[in-house]
């Protein structure tokens, strides 16, 4: 039988809810930068930064490893 709905549930509400809080604090940071350095060169540097520590971070994690049969 399928898990519970429950259980898709929580894991869409933490997720969203993490991904509206880290966007948050990214508009919040573009206008610092801005701000203070009048730069969107430093913007998009420092997502690109954060996009590759994200990809690095998602290699050295993965695993192909089969989960369903």
């Amino acid at each position: 039988p399928p898990p519970p709905l429950l259980s898709y549930n929580s894991t869409y509400g933490a997720t969203s809810a993490l991904s509206v809080v880290v966007g948050s604090i990214g508009t919040y940071a573009t206008g610092l930068i801005l701000d203070h350095q009048h730069s969107w060169q430093t913007v998009f540097s420092t997502a690109s930064a954060v996009y590759v520590a994200g990809a690095i971070a998602f290699a050295s994690m993965y695993q192909a490893k089969r989960i369903f049969d």
